[in-house]
């Protein structure tokens, strides 16, 4: 893809190449690391969205811990974290309220450990069906223990290439494939075996307990109500968890789906760039939707009429309005 494709997928998410779109507490940008067309593009860690429950906790890596409630009671410091295999990965977070087309969504490379390299030799209580999770900002929320120790459940110390910034879980955060960011607490510092359905802050607020991810595309750019002339770039990203992104269709007016130019991440956890170009007939309001179809066959097809859907997170087709100048 062409510098002018690069830079238009970089306006389209932030206004400008340099600048980040905002929303509440929240900034997506991608990082022009490699041209649309070889590798998908990488989210600053300065300009990915922060969601914050209370305070920002001021954490030292040398006294911070991770306390395990099992059979008896564990408690791990920075040095036995360090001392175990480190594994380097690509994912893409989003908040489970991110409205549809929302900013709170952002794609990072991030390195730590396996969570079961850490767990897997701990004695549990044998009734053990959950894992109680709590941050020292005082977030909590739980796992089922499949979840936990699933091989792709990580304690990541580092974000693009350099040590987890304050705001994104300084020093150590939890991974977790396939869920919304509620899932995954920064500052963690305890994990408690238990044998019931905990549910924690947003859970007990009426979101999802489980909180997998939808099938979701997203129109980065025009944005809704632009005025554009000329051939015009759509573009955005679709995001399905561990379901792989295997098309991306693009409809223009309420015409027939036209399926866009896909680039893939590492996995599918990472999110799937999108783009298709389009050549306006004649001047005039335009409606542009885009809707995503995974791995099972699933496509979207609930219309854009809610800016999110709780509990389960948003999964309508991203509709907007754009006009063609003469």
């Amino acid at each position: 893809m062409t510098d002018i494709k690069r830079r238009s997928f970089l306006l389209a998410l932030t206004g400008s190449v340099s600048s980040a779109m905002t929303a509440s507490h929240a900034e997506t940008h991608l990082h022009p690391r490699q041209r649309i067309g070889k590798a998908v593009e990488v989210t600053s860690s300065a300009n990915f969205y922060t969601q914050h429950y209370r305070h920002i906790p001021e954490v030292d890596f040398e006294t911070w811990s991770l306390t395990v409630l099992g059979v008896n009671e564990y408690v791990l410091k920075w040095n036995d974290i360090r001392s175990l295999p480190a594994v380097e990965t690509m994912r893409t977070l989003t908040c489970i309220g991110n409205p549809v087309g929302g900013a709170f969504i952002g794609n990072a490379v991030w390195k730590g450990i396996r969570l079961v390299d850490v767990l897997g030799n701990l004695p549990m209580p044998p009734d053990s069906t959950f894992a109680r999770l709590t941050a020292l900002d005082g977030y909590e929320t739980a796992l089922s223990i499949d979840q936990l120790l699933h091989p792709d459940t990580l304690l990541a110390y580092q974000m693009n290439s350099a040590p987890l910034p304050r705001e994104h879980g300084y020093p150590i955060r939890l991974l977790i494939g396939g869920t919304y960011g509620s899932k995954m607490p920064k500052w963690i510092s305890r994990i408690a075996f238990i044998n019931y359905e905990f549910k924690g802050y947003w859970e007990s607020r009426g979101w999802s307990n489980r909180a997998d991810i939808q099938t979701h595309a997203m129109i980065f750019s025009p944005r809704t109500l632009e005025k554009i002339s000329g051939t015009v770039l759509i573009q955005g990203a679709a995001f399905a968890g561990y379901r792989e992104i295997t098309q991306v269709e693009v409809r223009i007016d309420g015409g027939e789906w036209i399926p866009a130019s896909l680039v893939k991440g590492d996995s599918s956890l990472a999110w799937t760039q999108w783009y298709l170009e389009w050549t306006p007939a004649t001047p005039g309001k335009y409606s542009l939707e885009a809707r995503a179809t995974d791995s099972t066959g699933f496509t979207q097809f609930v219309e854009n009429h809610a800016l999110h859907n709780k509990p389960d997170g948003a999964s309508a087709i991203h509709k907007i309005v754009v006009e063609v100048l003469a």
